[in-house]
Formats: structure tokens, sequence, C-alpha cells
């Protein structure tokens, strides 16, 4: 692999970097869902695409040995932390996306949840990556994204990302299947249950109400609220069974919100009133 190549990747890695972190941080502070976690997990399976590419500039860059300087000791072992932490921030994500193995993943004296583990493992990156940044970059030149060429790669990237998602959708659809729906919290709590109930977009059919036009805001007793997009509106269950019994006061009898896109804390229990908006 050529200069110019090694460059080449390195800054798309870095452009997917960037991407993933500030998608990633949208997603932990917002409780609205948009097409930013959509181009966070395109932008995830572009990384994994690029993962090849990647371990043959690794392993160009270890042929050359290590010796007393900083960026050819200290660095290296930086470099490989950053290489395995990645990789298992990955892993751990599609295991989540999947439901491969068991929910709750133990990690020394801790457990949570994959996705857990996920975020907290990735915003532990962050330092090292600025670091792996700021002394390995390989101060790219124009040249290097010149050429039709480079963009028949950057598109090429592009659509084996999309249609890498597009799979990992569609089995993860599939490992959704049995009717069992997960109530998850960041920190790592989960329930997996099978609710039943009456699904929200039916009931808003029976008053002649467009899904597709309105945002739903779900209030409880207390005065919580939680707002729902219409793309939302129609994976909401409007649960008043868990398994085969009512619901408890615990669970939010006498009505709970399902959201299986969102986390549990978006669920709101004992609900009282659906306020409907304009887009």
């Amino acid at each position: 692999m050529n200069g110019s190549n090694l460059r080449f990747i390195n800054v798309l890695i870095l452009i997917l970097f960037c991407a993933l972190a500030l998608t990633g941080l949208y997603s932990l502070v917002s409780p609205f869902p948009s097409s930013l976690f959509q181009i966070h997990r395109i932008a995830g399976w572009a990384l994994i695409v690029l993962i090849p590419w990647k371990t043959a500039i690794s392993l160009r860059s270890l042929s050359r040995g290590m010796n007393y300087r900083f960026d050819r000791s200290i660095m290296i072992i930086v470099s490989l932390l950053l290489t395995v932490a990645t990789l298992t921030v990955l892993a751990l994500v599609i295991l989540w996306k999947w439901q491969i193995g068991s929910y709750y993943i133990w990690i020394g004296p801790f457990a949570y949840s994959a996705i857990g583990w996920h975020w907290g493992i990735a915003l532990g990156l962050a330092p090292l990556f600025i670091l792996h940044v700021w002394r390995r970059w390989p101060r790219p030149k124009p040249t290097d994204f010149a050429g039709r060429r480079q963009v028949l790669k950057t598109l090429g990237l592009g659509a084996a990302a999309i249609l890498t998602w597009g799979v990992s959708e569609v089995l993860a659809k599939s490992a959704e299947s049995t009717g069992a729906t997960t109530s998850e919290c960041t920190g790592g709590w989960y329930s997996t249950q099978i609710w039943r109930g009456v699904p929200l977009a039916d009931l808003l059919a029976q008053v002649n109400i467009l899904q597709e036009k309105h945002r739903i805001l779900l209030k409880d007793v207390s005065g919580y609220t939680s707002l729902f997009t219409p793309d939302e509106v129609s994976e909401i269950l409007l649960a008043t069974y868990v398994g085969d019994q009512v619901l408890n006061h615990w669970h939010g009898f006498p009505v709970r919100v399902v959201v299986p896109s969102r986390r549990g804390g978006y669920w709101v229990k004992w609900l009282t009133e659906i306020e409907i908006t304009n887009v």
C-alpha cells in the first residue's frame, strides 16, 4: 500500500470516528430518534468494512519494530489498546443488535448490557484516540483525495456500509420476531417481557387521525412526559398485560407505554393523557 492510499484510508477512518462520536453523544442526550441514529449505524458498518485495510496499515507499521523513541514504543502500545477497544465496541453493539448470547455481560466484577458497555468503552476511547491522532497523524496531501479512483473508492465504501447496515437490520428484525420486548436503561439494567395491549396506531385510526402527520406526547399521572415522532407511532403499544397477568402498580397499571426502539426510561407508566401535535 503506497503512502497516498495509506493517508486516504486514515482520513476516512478519522471522519468515521468523528461521525460516530457526534452521533453517539446525540443518542445519549436526546430522547428523540432521528436520521442521526441511522448515520451512526452506517458509519459503524463503514468502519467495519475498512478493517482489512487498516489491518494492513497496522501490520506494515509493526513490521518496522519498536525502539526507544516515544512514537515507536509507548505509542505502539497505545495504538494496540485502541485497536482492541475499538473492535470490542463494535462487537458489543453487534451482540446487542442481533441479541446474541446473554443480555447481561460481565467484565470483571461489573455487569451491564452490551449496549451499556458499548457506549461506556467508547467514551473511554476518546483520550487514546486524540493522543493517537496527535502523534501518528500522517499529514494528508490534497492529491491523496483527487482523481476518479478516490471518488469511486469513497462511493464503494458508502455502498458497502449501507448494504451491510441493511442486512444487519434484517437480521435484527428476525431476532426480534419472538414477541418478547426488552426494556433497557442506559446503566445496563434490563428486563425482557411479553406485553399485550392495544397498538396506539389502531387507537388513532379509530378517531381518523393520520399518524404520519402528528407527534404524540404521552403523559403519566405525575406529569412526566415522552414525545414520540410519527415514525415511532406504529411501534407503540399501550400495554395492559405483562405476560399473562394484568399490569400491577409497579408495572404501570392501568396502562403503560411499550416502545421497543426506546430505552425503558421513555416507556411511560400510569398513562393518563395522549396529546396530539402537528409535525
